[in-house]
């Protein structure tokens, strides 16, 4: 029963792919080892966020981004069987292909230096999405879950205005804001002022009590995801510090299916573990083939055409912001004359 039910899902993804939601490879010369542990799991899109140290704010954090951009790629054009995807069309087609579509990204807010100028510029280099926050990087703008040895006092509690901004600019663009590792009041902001559906990676619902967990989503976020109109993609590999079961693993997915929707809900964490995890889930009439193609990639790809189409609807921003509406702003910058 278990070979037919692992056939069933072979054949559900040679019809969709499955979209890892957080991709954080090794680099280097261990760099084909992370890439053969997605091959071998079915994976057909990866979102890659680039990431840089939180210590690097207010110093050279943007020109590491754009370091990490430039290896990012490098390493995508020396395997053939990837390619470099910027839209969901694009997505789709690589997977019709038989390529393994990255989707590139940035991991934190303090990667753009407070700029928008920088932001457009990381939409022109092909980045698609942000996390507002990394892992408890808290900027002059957004203020994350959890706080480290780098927070400090002076930093905001929520999202503040220039934040709403940023946002805002992503909407414009058609980029995919990330909000997962943001406090629970600034995610409330991002899901009240965006203009288009919002992003949750790597997440897990509250309700589980992973201790140790940076980004446990209540309830009521969930909810509001729901109207939004976004999709929360569960962190299926680990519960804080413990590696999940496949029972706890399936039954959070039917949580998040039952507070936000079977249209909000996605995978990430895990790809080595995804063909098993999916198999036993069809065991489950409620998880026909409509509903598990949603679960392991519709889902994400569906809010990523959403999002393009926010771009066509809203025009670009090119209102001047002061470097005093910076709040908190510590950067070191040659002084305007």
């Amino acid at each position: 029963l278990l070979e037919a039910r692992l056939a069933f899902i072979r054949r559900l993804l040679a019809e969709s792919p499955l979209v890892e939601g957080y991709w954080a490879p090794q680099m280097g010369a261990n760099f084909s080892k992370s890439y053969a542990e997605v091959r071998n799991s079915m994976v057909g899109a990866l979102l890659w966020p680039i990431s840089v140290p939180c210590a690097a704010q207010y110093l050279d954090a943007v020109q590491l981004t754009l370091e990490g951009i430039d290896d990012a790629r490098r390493m995508v054009k020396k395997n053939k069987d990837m390619v470099i995807v910027e839209s969901a069309d694009e997505m789709e087609q690589a997977h019709t292909d038989g390529k393994l579509a990255i989707l590139f990204g940035l991991e934190g807010g303090h990667t753009l230096g407070s700029s928008l100028a920088v932001l457009r510029s990381m939409y022109s280099l092909g980045t698609r999405f942000v996390s507002l926050t990394g892992l408890g990087c808290t900027t002059p703008w957004a203020s994350a879950s959890i706080r480290t040895d780098f927070f400090d006092e002076n930093l905001p509690s929520t999202l503040t205005n220039f934040g709403e901004v940023v946002v805002q600019e992503m909407n414009r663009l058609g980029m995919l804001v990330e909000i997962s590792r943001l406090s629970e009041p600034a995610m409330m902001v991002a899901l009240n002022v965006a203009k288009a559906p919002l992003l949750l990676s790597n997440a897990l619902p509250a309700s589980m009590a992973c201790n140790g967990s940076t980004a446990a989503v209540p309830d009521h976020i969930l909810s509001a995801l729901s109207q939004n109109g976004g999709v929360l993609m569960l962190n299926v590999e680990r519960c804080g510090e413990k590696a999940m079961s496949l029972k706890d693993a399936i039954a959070a997915i039917n949580y998040i299916r039952a507070i936000a929707g079977v249209d909000h809900v996605g995978l990430s964490g895990s790809p080595k573990n995804y063909p098993l995890l999916l198999a036993e889930l069809a065991r489950d009439r409620l998880w026909g083939s409509a509903a598990i193609k949603k679960l392991v990639g519709g889902n994400i790809v569906r809010v990523l055409r959403e999002v393009e189409v926010s771009k066509n609807r809203l025009p670009l921003s090119e209102d001047w912001i002061p470097l005093e509406a910076i709040e908190g702003n510590a950067y070191c910058r040659y002084p305007e004359t």
